[in-house]
C-alpha cells in the first residue's frame, strides 16, 4: 500500500483576514451575532490565536471549514454530532470479512486476541473511504441489533494516515464485562485493554464491570452513563505517557478529569508495571503481556487513591476573593486562573464581580434576618399601665385608649411631657451628689405612626385639659390686665400682670424663651406634627441660626441667659417639655442618614406602639371615662408641689448602678452610631423617669411625695427605659439607610400585619421602599421572614402570599364626634390613700409578707402579667439582677414558672406566696 503525505500544516493567518494589530471578528462569534467585536487575536510571527469570548480552536476551524485532524495528520475523522449505527446483518458481515484477511488476524494475534475473544467481541473487518482496510469494533448502542462501528485504520502497516476512525461514534461506554452482580467497576483507557481485561475477568467470573470510553482519555461520558456503573470505579489509565509541550502527562490528566466527573466514587488504580519499565504508555495490555496476573490487578485496585475533588469555579473564585484583599492581587489571581483555565480574563472577571455581589447580598440578608429575629425577640411591644400608675389612674387611661380606639402608650407617652411641665423646675434627682451629678424634670416625647393610627387625637385627649387650664389663665389674664389698665390711667403704682403659661403650639426660640421666662416654673412646647416646628428653626434668620443647639441645651435643664435690646432673660434652670407627633416615612426622612451626629433624635422618647384597628362600636348607653376631670385636677396638684430634689435610697441606688453599667456595656457593641448615642440619653432619662413615677404616683395617692425614691419605683423606670430604647432600635431598624434588609424586612412585617396578607406586588405599591426591587427579591424576603418564623407563606411565583397573625381587634367602648372626650362626671380622685385591693384576680398582686426562707424545688405562687402562676423555686439572688428582656426585676428570688420551664425568671419578693410545700 502507498504511503500518504501529509498536508500542510494548518495556518490561521492564511483563512482570515487579521488587521495590523493581528485582531479580527471571530467565525465562532460570528454566528452567534457578534459580528462587529473583533473577539480573535492572532501572534503575527508564529499563528498562535485566541479568541477572547472563550469559543475552542476546534468551534473555529469548524466554522471555517477546516477541521482539525483526529492524530496530527491533514484528516479530520472526529465524531459526529449525529450518531451513526450499523445493523446485526452489517456486523456478521465485517466478522466474515475478517477470516479473509490474514494480515489483520495476525495482527489481532499479536495484540494477544484468541479466535474466541475475536468472535465474542463481534470483532470485524471494514473500509476506511472504501479502500483502506480496518479492523471494525462493534461497541452495542442503546437500540436492539444496533451498533457503533469504530475503525483501527489499516494497523499492520505504516501509513500517514490517521490510526482511529470513529465516524458516528458519540463519548458513550463501552461495557466488555458486565455480570449482574458486579460490585465495582474497572474502567480501563482504551478498547483493546478493556477487551483484554473484560476477557481475563470472564474467566476469573470476578463480581466487577470491566469498562471504557469510546474517546479514550480525551473526553468524559456524560454523567446519566457514568451513574449506571456499579460501585466504585477504579481508573486504569496508561502510564508513562510522553509528556505534551504544556508539559501535561494525557494519561494521568485524563485520569483526574474522569475522578472528577466521577466525585467519590473514583479510584485511580495503577496499572500493574516493572521498576525498570522504559515503554511510554505502558497500558493494561502491555501489563498483561509481561505476564502480570488477576492478583497483581486486584492488589492495584487494593492500592487504589481517592482523588480529592478540585474545588468548582465558584468555590475557587470564593477562595480567591477571600485570600487576596487589594484590587491589585485580585486582578493577579484572575489573570493567573484564566490562564490555567483557558478562559477568558474577561469572563472571570464578570463572574467574581457577580459573586461579589451576591456574597455582599447574602451577608446583608443574614445580617438583617439577625439583626431581625435580634430586634423581635427583645421587643417591648406593650406597657401594661398598671406596672407604673396608681390602679384608679392606670384604669382611666387604658379605657379611654380602648374607647377611642388608640394605643395606651400613646396616651401615655404624651402624658410624660404634659405632667412633668406641670412641675418644671420645682423638682430635680439627685443621683451622685459630689459629682454633681442630677437630672431635671424635662421631657421630650414623640408618637410616630402613620395616618389614621389616632395619634392626633391620643395627644388632644391629654392635652386639652391644659388647654382648658391655658384659657382659664388667658381669661383671668385679660381681667387682670383690664384692672391695670385701670389703676395705670388712676395713677396708681401697679404690677403689670404675667399671664400664666402652661402649653404654647406655635412659638419661634426666642419667643418660648420669653414665656419660660414669665414662668419659670416650666411650659410645654406641643407641635401636631412635630416636622414643622424641626423644619422651622432658624426660619427667621435665613438658616443661619443657632436654634437646634440652643434646643439641646434646653433638653438638660440648663439656664437660659438671653440677652436682647428690649428685654432680657435670666433663668439658672430651665425645664421646656416637648411633645408632638409624626409620620414613619417623614421621621426617616428628616433623620437622614440616621448618624444623628449631634444627637438631637437622641434625646426624644419615641412611641411606636402598635395601634388598634380604628374600627367603632357606637353603644347606645355610653360611659364617660372622666378623663378630662382626672387630669385637670391632676395637672393642678402637680403645680402646687413645693420646690425639692429628690434623692435615691439604697435599693434605687444599687439598681441604677447595674442598669448604667449595662447601658455602658451595651453601648460599647452596639455597631449603629445613631444608636450609640441613644444609650447616654436613655440612661438620663431613667433617672428623670423614676422622679416622675415617684411624684405623680404619690399626687395620685394624695400624699407628698418623699424625698427619696425607691427601688421598686426605680425598677419601674428601668423598665420603661427599656421600653423606649426598644423603640429607637425599631426606628432605626425601621427607617435608617444603614438598616439594609433589615429595616426592608421590617416594613413588609409591619405592613402586612396591618392589612393581613400581601403579595410581592400589593407590597411593591404599599411600602415606598420596594418600588424599585424585584418581585423575586421581595419573595427572597418574604421567605426569610417565614423561616425566621413571623409568618407563614401560601402558594408559589406570583401567587405567593405573606401572612402573618391576623391584628388584634379592640372594642370601642365609647367616642364622640370630636374624638375627644370632655367628661362631665366626677373623676374617681382618691381622698385618702387606699388599701390595696385583697382578691387574688386584682389589677394589683394582694400583699405578702416578706418570707423568711424558701428551699429550693418548693411550689409557690408569683404574681405575673397580671395573674397568680403555679412556679418552682430556685434560689435567692445574691445581687440585683435586672434586664430591658425582663419584665421582673428585683434582688429577691428566682423562680422556674411550671409553663416556661426553660426559662427561670427574677421575681420581687412581694410577688411571692406559698402555695403548696413538697413532700
Amino acid at each position: 500500500m502507498s504511503v500518504m503525505t501529509h498536508p500542510a500544516a494548518f495556518d490561521i493567518r492564511q483563512q482570515i483576514q487579521f488587521d495590523s494589530s493581528g485582531r479580527a471578528p471571530c467565525p465562532a462569534c460570528t454566528q452567534d451575532g457578534k459580528a462587529k467585536q473583533k473577539n480573535l487575536s492572532v501572534d503575527l510571527d508564529t499563528g498562535a490565536y485566541r479568541c477572547w469570548r472563550g469559543c475552542p480552536s476546534e468551534q473555529i476551524r469548524d466554522t471555517i471549514g477546516q477541521p482539525k485532524p483526529q492524530s496530527g495528520n491533514g484528516f479530520s475523522d472526529r465524531a459526529t454530532k449525529k450518531p451513526t449505527t450499523v445493523s446485526k446483518q452489517s456486523v456478521a458481515k465485517a466478522i466474515a470479512h475478517l477470516q479473509t484477511s490474514p494480515e489483520a488476524l495476525d495482527w489481532l494475534q499479536s495484540r494477544g486476541f484468541t479466535p474466541e475473544m475475536i468472535a465474542h467481541y463481534r470483532i470485524g473487518l471494514a473500509n476506511w473511504r472504501d479502500s483502506h482496510p480496518s479492523i471494525a469494533l462493534h461497541i452495542p448502542a442503546n437500540q436492539d441489533g444496533k451498533f457503533y462501528r469504530k475503525l483501527r485504520v489499516t494497523p499492520w502497516v505504516e501509513h500517514d494516515l490517521p490510526k482511529w476512525s470513529q465516524y458516528g461514534v458519540p463519548t458513550t461506554i463501552f461495557q466488555t464485562y458486565s455480570p449482574e452482580n458486579s460490585t465495582a467497576t474497572w474502567f480501563c483507557e482504551g478498547e483493546w485493554d478493556a477487551m483484554r481485561l473484560g476477557w481475563l475477568a470472564q474467566q476469573q467470573n470476578a463480581k466487577v464491570t470491566v469498562c471504557c470510553s469510546t474517546t479514550g482519555c480525551g473526553a468524559v461520558p456524560s454523567i446519566e452513563q457514568l451513574n449506571q456503573l456499579p460501585g466504585d470505579v477504579f481508573i486504569f489509565f496508561d502510564r508513562n505517557d510522553t509528556p505534551t509541550k504544556n508539559g501535561v502527562i494525557p494519561g494521568d490528566e485524563g485520569a483526574q478529569k474522569f475522578a472528577q466527573a466521577l466525585g467519590d466514587r473514583a479510584r485511580i488504580a495503577q496499572v500493574p508495571m516493572p521498576d525498570d519499565c522504559m515503554i511510554n504508555g505502558w497500558d493494561v495490555s502491555d501489563a498483561l503481556d509481561a505476564g502480570f496476573t488477576w492478583t497483581d490487578f486486584e492488589q492495584s485496585v487494593q492500592e487504589a487513591v481517592t482523588v480529592p475533588q478540585p474545588l468548582s469555579l465558584k468555590e475557587t473564585l470564593t477562595d480567591l476573593l477571600d485570600n487576596h484583599a487589594s484590587p491589585f492581587e485580585q486582578s493577579a489571581e484572575l489573570m493567573d486562573l484564566a490562564k490555567q483555565r483557558g478562559q477568558p480574563y474577561r469572563d472571570l472577571d464578570y463572574l467574581a464581580k457577580t459573586l461579589t455581589a451576591e456574597q455582599a447580598q447574602q451577608s446583608d440578608q443574614l445580617e438583617s434576618t439577625e439583626r431581625l429575629q435580634e430586634l423581635l425577640r427583645t421587643r417591648e411591644p406593650n406597657l401594661n399601665l398598671h406596672e407604673f400608675l396608681e390602679p384608679w389612674f392606670a384604669d382611666i387611661l387604658i379605657q379611654t385608649a380602648k374607647a377611642m380606639p388608640t394605643a395606651p402608650e400613646f396616651l401615655f407617652t404624651t402624658l410624660l411631657p404634659a405632667a412633668a411641665s406641670c412641675i418644671g423646675s420645682a423638682a430635680q434627682v439627685i443621683i451622685k451628689p459630689s459629682a454633681k451629678y442630677k437630672q431635671p424634670m424635662v421631657f421630650w416625647s414623640a408618637i410616630v405612626a402613620n395616618s389614621g393610627s389616632m395619634k392626633t387625637p391620643a395627644q388632644r385627649i391629654i392635652l386639652d385639659p391644659l388647654v382648658e387650664l391655658e384659657k382659664a389663665a388667658y381669661e383671668s389674664h385679660r381681667i387682670e390686665m383690664e384692672h391695670y389698665e385701670q389703676r395705670k390711667a388712676m395713677g396708681e403704682n401697679a404690677v403689670k400682670p404675667i399671664r400664666k403659661r402652661y402649653l404654647t403650639k406655635d412659638a419661634t426660640l426666642e419667643t418660648l424663651q420669653r414665656l419660660h421666662s414669665d414662668n419659670p416654673r416650666g411650659v410645654l412646647y406641643y407641635r401636631d406634627e412635630m416636622a414643622g416646628a424641626i423644619k422651622g428653626r432658624d426660619q427667621y434668620r435665613k438658616g443661619r441660626g443657632a436654634d437646634e443647639e440652643a434646643e439641646l441645651d434646653q433638653w438638660t435643664g440648663a439656664a437660659i441667659i438671653v440677652d436682647r435690646a428690649d428685654k432680657a432673660t435670666c433663668l439658672p434652670k430651665s425645664a421646656i417639655s416637648r411633645t408632638g407627633s409624626i409620620q414613619w416615612e417623614v421621621l426617616g426622612d428628616l433623620m437622614g442618614d440616621h448618624r444623628d451626629s449631634n444627637g438631637a433624635w437622641s434625646r426624644w422618647l419615641f412611641c411606636a406602639a402598635d395601634a388598634p384597628v380604628r374600627y367603632l362600636s357606637l353603644p347606645q348607653e355610653e360611659t364617660d371615662t372622666g378623663i378630662s376631670e382626672a387630669l385637670v385636677w391632676l395637672y393642678g396638684e402637680l403645680e402646687k408641689l413645693p420646690q425639692q430634689d429628690y434623692g435615691l435610697d439604697d435599693a434605687a441606688k444599687r439598681m441604677f448602678e447595674y442598669w448604667q453599667r449595662q447601658m455602658v456595656d451595651e453601648q460599647q457593641t452596639q455597631q449603629t452610631f445613631g444608636l450609640q448615642l441613644v444609650y447616654p440619653k436613655i440612661e438620663a432619662y431613667t433617672a428623670r423617669l423614676a422622679l416622675w413615677l415617684h411624684i405623680v404616683n404619690a399626687v395620685l395617692r394624695r400624699e407628698q411625695p418623699a424625698a427619696q425614691i425607691s427601688g421598686l419605683t426605680m425598677g419601674r423606670a428601668i423598665q420603661l427605659a427599656a421600653y423606649y430604647l426598644w423603640q429607637h432600635r425599631l426606628i432605626h431598624t425601621h427607617n435608617s439607610p444603614d438598616a439594609g434588609l433589615a429595616g426592608i424586612a421590617l416594613k413588609i412585617q409591619k405592613y402586612v400585619e396591618r392589612i393581613g396578607e400581601a403579595s410581592a406586588s400589593k407590597l411593591k405599591s404599599g411600602v415606598r421602599a420596594l418600588r424599585n426591587m424585584a418581585a423575586d427579591r421581595i419573595r427572597q424576603l418574604m421567605r426569610t421572614l417565614a423561616e425566621a418564623g413571623y409568618g407563614t407563606i401560601k402558594g408559589d411565583g406570583k401567587e405567593m402570599l405573606y401572612t402573618t397573625a391576623p391584628p388584634k381587634l379592640e372594642t370601642v367602648d365609647t367616642i364622640d364626634d370630636r374624638l375627644t372626650i370632655v367628661s362631665k362626671v366626677k373623676p374617681p380622685i382618691p381622698q385618702a390613700v387606699q388599701p390595696p385591693i385583697d382578691t387574688i384576680d386584682a389589677i394589683n398582686p394582694p400583699p405578702a409578707e416578706p418570707p423568711e426562707s424558701f428551699t429550693e424545688g418548693q411550689i409557690i405562687q408569683v404574681w405575673h402579667h397580671g395573674k397568680w402562676l403555679i412556679a418552682t423555686y430556685r434560689h435567692t439572688l445574691r445581687q440585683s439582677v435586672l434586664s430591658h428582656m425582663t419584665h421582673k426585676l428585683d434582688d429577691g428570688h428566682q423562680v422556674m414558672f411550671q409553663h416556661e420551664p426553660d426559662r427561670p425568671k427574677p421575681v420581687a419578693t412581694s410577688d411571692i406566696r406559698l402555695a403548696i410545700t413538697q413532700t
